[in-house]
């Protein structure tokens, strides 16, 4: 719960304004707000279960969406809705899409299993195009592979995506649509979280995933890629990735299996303090502080993540070349003030 906690704090860090719930007794007062565009209005929470709508209903509410300069955040949940419920038809989220795409205000968009494919991305390139002040947005449904529909719109803008945090999560994003993701994600320069959590990845989709932590385009601090049935080879592939990564603080990485088994760490331990030599050990990763957040590390990798925790990486380097190539009890003083090539 804390980690989601965190994911969402992260959101609300970066949106410039606060969000104020407007909540009434009456639904019908949350539309009337919405469409007579009121400033008091700016975050708003539908879930259809709560609030029937008919087609016609949600058309008008994805159009008074696009017309309202008030609305920061919006939520809309429809887990509960059956499969078959005319609001989830295609043509339905179309038209929907189509009216929502006016808005110009949103800084949050939070998706939770909404119907999204390629048609209705489409209709929403110009939300995507041209909304400067959105920074967040959480999807969790059955994401497309043609989210690339998506960083195509991001790039028609005048003035690079705003976008710092996105999330693709519980999505059944499988390995054939990580590389769309990565190039959604690529359209974002601003991007400083991306979730991916509880989807299936697998070891295949990693390499799109290492390739974008290795471009200097990449500017992510924290990437979650927890439940994601990544295995041994997938995890070599994402630690050779970050080897000099200077950016990312957290790769979390729970509850990742192969054929039953908890997937190893290990190929970790090696990026954060490589030992064949004193220069290796210096250009190791000295940022990295997190792996894991519900679960635990070994030992090993434990302390080598606590040590990358200090401020100082040139402390850090220190540290780890004193642990790792010399023996019995040291003075660190008098290395206080040499440059640490001096070690090399």
């Amino acid at each position: 719960m804390k980690m989601e906690e965190e994911k969402s704090s992260f959101a609300s860090s970066s949106t410039d304004d606060d969000c104020v719930t407007y909540y009434d007794d009456d639904p019908d007062k949350h539309f009337d707000a919405l469409k007579m565009n009121s400033s008091l209005l700016t975050h708003l929470n539908v879930s259809p279960c709560e609030t029937p709508f008919s087609v016609d209903r949600w058309i008008e509410f994805g159009k008074n969406v696009g017309r309202n300069t008030h609305l920061k955040c919006l939520d809309i949940d429809m887990t509960c809705l059956e499969d078959d419920d005319p609001v989830r038809s295609s043509e339905t989220a179309e038209s929907f899409c189509s009216g929502f795409s006016a808005n110009r205000s949103l800084n949050q968009l939070i998706l939770i299993d909404f119907i999204i494919g390629r048609s209705q991305l489409e209709r929403l390139m110009p939300f995507f195009a041209y909304n400067d002040q959105l920074v967040a947005i959480v999807i969790q449904s059955n994401f497309p592979r043609e989210a690339d529909a998506m960083a195509d719109a991001l790039r028609l803008r005048k003035r690079e995506s705003s976008i710092k945090l996105l999330t693709i999560s519980s999505s059944r994003v499988s390995c054939e649509s990580v590389p769309a993701i990565i190039e959604l994600a690529r359209a974002c320069p601003q991007l400083r979280m991306l979730d991916l959590s509880k989807n299936r990845i697998g070891n295949e989709g990693c390499n799109a995933i290492a390739a974008y932590l290795q471009s200097e385009r990449c500017k992510l601090t924290k990437i979650f890629i927890e439940d994601n049935q990544i295995g041994n080879c997938g995890m070599r592939v994402l630690a050779n990735s970050i080897r000099s990564n200077r950016r990312l603080t957290h790769l979390l990485l729970d509850g990742n299996k192969e054929e039953g088994r908890i997937t190893s760490l290990d190929p970790f331990v090696d990026i954060l303090c490589n030992q064949s030599s004193i220069n290796a050990t210096f250009d190791s990763n000295h940022t990295l502080e997190a792996l894991t957040y519900y679960s635990s590390c070994p030992e090993n990798l434990a302390m080598l993540l606590k040590t990358n925790r200090n401020k100082s990486k040139w402390e850090v380097a220190r540290r780890k070349i004193l642990m790792t190539h010399f023996e019995g009890e040291f003075d660190l003083a008098p290395f206080g003030c040499m440059n640490l090539k001096v070690l090399a």
